[in-house]
């Protein structure tokens, strides 16, 4: 199926009732060719979800897409990487994100504003942590918001990597520029497309890549390497790109200012808060895949998580943006009368809605679908559909979406 098309690389984050069910599905998910399984955190810890499917990553890399930034301490965010790094033998990413303001203030009872300036606080205390925590003595970075201050402290084990790459999930303005500015790549929503990310998302990556260039631990900036700029003013953030509350070579079609490529090699420890460099940038879309040979029966299964995360106010920039709004404000309404469940939402979901943001359809028109990332995307990560199914219509599209990384890998 793969024969004369170009495709991004192809990541997985399975899917399983029982946690064995899921280190399966992430065990035949890489024997198809992925090259990276995900773990996401809603109803399983995304760390520990990680630690199991190194048993069955091989080669492939394993990542976290995403850990919630505020719910842990960096300290305990940057001991998990460590030893994720260590279990999956030098081939961790650690993805990060904000999560919405409900999941963090009344779930986790966590501190959750400024959540711009709180994330950047955040990364540079995990990067000087896993920088230095084997050389013994100080370690302080951060800033008013977020920081850490240990002296005395060493581990007494050296870390397979002084530095675990960081990706971050964003999804408004102020936190994509962010992920430009101090990250090592950027983590999509599930919902998206193809123009949404090169007519949005790689600009602002992109102005985010040129601030860095001047910033404080960046080649030519004014800093020390775990500062945070004093007086920065992030600019607001109010959406937020994690689970939601409940390479190919560069292209000339993609923003010339960010420069995507494969898994960066390790970087100089010297630099804890700038990103490896600027070639070595990764962009990861994701995709809500759900296939089937009669394409009505492909919308179905997407539609409950379009019409979960319509929803919700914080998406309908993504959906204005595709022509979307009143389509939202449909499943809005419906979401407003007695009763309603977010992930039950599926019956008032517009097709146009499934076709624009998710990949959606029988397996040759999703891999038609799949090649119009090359060009803006370093790669890809698939998953299946959940909301408003049952475990068995999960199963079935699990299956169909891992048979599609075989075929196209074949």
């Amino acid at each position: 199926m793969s024969a004369g098309r170009r495709l991004p690389r192809i990541g997985y984050a399975p899917w399983g009732e029982t946690l064995d069910e899921l280190v399966a599905a992430g065990r035949a998910a890489r024997e198809a060719g992925a090259d990276t399984l995900w773990a996401g955190e809603l109803h399983r810890s995304a760390t520990i979800t990680a630690a199991a499917l190194t048993s069955v990553a091989d080669t492939a890399r394993i990542g976290t897409a995403v850990a919630l930034a505020f719910v842990r301490s960096p300290v305990t965010t940057a001991l998990e990487a460590l030893d994720l790094d260590e279990l999956s033998r030098g081939r961790f990413v650690l993805g990060l994100g904000s999560g919405v303001r409900r999941l963090n203030e009344d779930w986790h009872r966590a501190a959750f504003d400024p959540p711009v300036r709180r994330l950047r606080e955040t990364v540079a205390c995990v990067r000087a942590f896993t920088a230095r925590c084997a050389e013994g003595g100080t370690i302080e970075a951060g800033g008013p918001v977020t920081g850490i201050s240990l002296r005395g402290y060493r581990r007494p084990f050296a870390p397979v990597r002084p530095r675990v790459p960081v990706h971050l999930a964003a999804v408004g303005p102020a936190m994509i520029r962010l992920a430009g500015e101090i990250a090592d790549g950027w983590i999509g929503h599930e919902l998206g497309s193809p123009a949404h990310l090169q007519d949005t998302v790689l600009p602002l990556l992109a102005e985010g890549r040129a601030r860095a260039d001047g910033a404080p631990g960046r080649p030519g900036g004014r800093g020390g390497p775990e500062s945070v700029a004093p007086g920065r003013s992030d600019p607001p953030e109010t959406t937020a790109p994690a689970e939601p509350a409940t390479g190919p070579p560069s292209s000339s079609s993609r923003a010339s200012e960010v420069s995507m490529a494969t898994p960066p090699a390790p970087p100089d420890v010297s630099e804890p808060t700038a990103p490896a460099s600027p070639e070595a940038f990764e962009v990861t879309a994701s995709a809500c895949c759900a296939i089937h040979p009669d394409p009505r029966a492909a919308h179905r299964l997407a539609a409950g998580g379009v019409g979960f995360y319509a929803s919700v106010r914080t998406y309908s920039p993504l959906f204005a943006e595709h022509g979307l709004a009143a389509a939202q404000e449909r499943v809005m309404e419906e979401f407003r009368r007695p009763g309603a469940r977010a992930d039950r939402l599926g019956a008032v979901v517009d097709p146009a809605m499934t076709r624009a943001l998710t990949l959606c359809g029988s397996p040759d028109q999703v891999a038609r679908r799949l090649t119009e990332y090359a060009a803006v995307a370093d790669s890809v990560k698939l998953t299946p559909p959940v909301h408003g199914l049952g475990p068995e219509e999960i199963r079935a599209a699990q299956a169909a979406v891992i048979a599609l990384i075989k075929e196209l890998h074949a």
